[in-house]
C-alpha cells in the first residue's frame, strides 16, 4: 500500500509542478485511475491519508476522464446519426431511381407500341397508294397509253431493295406519281 501511496502521490507532485496542466499531459488514464480511486476509497487503517494534491490530481484525472468519455461519445452519436442520414438519402435515392427505371420501361414499352402503329400506318398508307396506281394504271390502259399504263403499274409495285432501306422509296415514290397523275 505504501508503494501505490508513494507512487500516486509522486505523479501528483509532478502534475503540480509543471502548474496542474489540463486533460492532455500527466493526468491518471484508465486502469491507473481507477487503482488510484480504489486506494482513495478503501485505504486500510493506519495507512498514511493522500494529500490534499494527491486528492486534486486523482478528483481532475477523473473529470478529464470523463471528459473524454462524453466527447468520445458524442462523436460516435454524431457519427452513428451522418450513418443514418446517409442510411436514409441512400434508401430515398434507390427508391426513386426504381420509380425512374419504371417510368422508363413504360415509356420504352409506350414508344415500341407507338413504332408499331406508325409502321401499320405507313404500311396502310403505301397500301393505298400501290391500290390508287394500280386502278389508274388499269384506266391509263384502258384510255389506250400503254406506255403510261406501264409506268403507273410499275409504280404500283413495292421495290424490295428500296423498301428494305428506306421506306419513302416503295410504291408512289415521287418521280412515278409525278408521271402517272399528270
Amino acid at each position: 500500500m505504501g508503494a501505490r501511496h508513494t507512487a500516486f502521490g509522486e505523479q501528483a507532485r509532478r502534475w503540480a509542478e509543471a502548474g496542474r496542466p489540463g486533460p492532455h499531459g500527466l493526468l491518471l488514464r484508465s486502469p491507473t485511475l481507477e487503482e488510484a480511486e480504489q486506494w482513495i476509497a478503501s485505504r486500510p487503517r493506519g495507512a498514511p491519508a493522500p494529500t490534499e494534491e494527491t486528492r486534486a490530481f486523482v478528483v481532475e484525472s477523473r473529470r478529464a476522464a470523463t471528459r473524454r468519455r462524453t466527447i468520445l461519445t458524442g462523436a460516435l452519436a454524431t457519427g452513428l446519426l451522418v450513418a443514418l442520414i446517409l442510411a436514409g438519402f441512400a434508401f430515398w435515392q434507390r427508391s426513386v431511381a426504381v420509380a425512374q427505371e419504371q417510368l422508363a420501361k413504360e415509356q420504352r414499352d409506350g414508344a415500341a407500341a407507338q413504332e408499331q402503329i406508325a409502321k401499320a400506318q405507313r404500311d396502310r398508307a403505301l397500301l393505298n397508294v400501290s391500290r390508287f396506281l394500280t386502278t389508274r394504271a388499269e384506266q391509263t390502259l384502258a384510255g389506250g397509253d400503254p406506255e403510261l399504263a406501264a409506268l403507273a403499274a410499275r409504280a404500283a409495285l413495292p421495290s424490295t431493295a428500296a423498301a428494305a432501306s428506306s421506306p419513302t422509296r416503295t410504291a408512289g415514290s415521287p418521280k412515278c406519281m409525278s408521271a402517272v397523275t399528270a
